[in-house]
């Protein structure tokens, strides 16, 4: 094929850029349910304007690489969805400003705790799995003490 024959020439250059914790990005549950009647999962998330001038950004600096290596064509191919989403709970001083105290732990109950990612604002734009590994590991001495 073309595709094949063109292969050895062809460069992906993948951007990754961390999107702004923003308090309307949220995930729930809808009215909708699924066949077995559980309640749907809905997110809800919108790019910030930062979040916008970041991706345009990189995208130039990678066209500009891409040039500055003898690229002569260039193929943009933008991804509509996102990795790694961290953030759905906040954590907090207080009650009034978030659902998890700094242990990772639900203000409304002395028994629950948050181990996942949905406790970090960011992930940095990178695979958050060794934070949250290590996060879960010091939630899990605190529940111990």
């Amino acid at each position: 094929t073309l595709a094949g024959l063109a292969a050895g020439y062809m460069q992906n250059l993948l951007c990754i850029a961390e999107d702004d914790p923003q308090e309307g990005n949220r995930v729930g549950l809808a009215d909708e349910t699924d066949g077995l009647g559980i309640e749907l999962v809905t997110v809800e998330h919108e790019y910030s304007a930062a979040d916008v001038r970041r991706r345009d950004y990189l995208l130039e600096k990678a066209g500009s690489v891409l040039r500055r290596a003898g690229g002569l064509l260039r193929y943009r191919y933008l991804i509509d969805s996102f990795s790694h989403a961290v953030g759905t709970l906040r954590c907090a001083a207080t009650p009034e400003e978030g659902v998890l105290d700094a242990d990772c732990r639900y203000w409304g109950a002395d028994n629950l705790y948050v181990a996942d990612g949905s406790f970090m604002p960011a992930s940095g734009g990178v695979n958050p799995s060794l934070t949250i590994a290590a996060n879960a590991l010091r939630v899990a001495e605190r529940i111990l003490r």
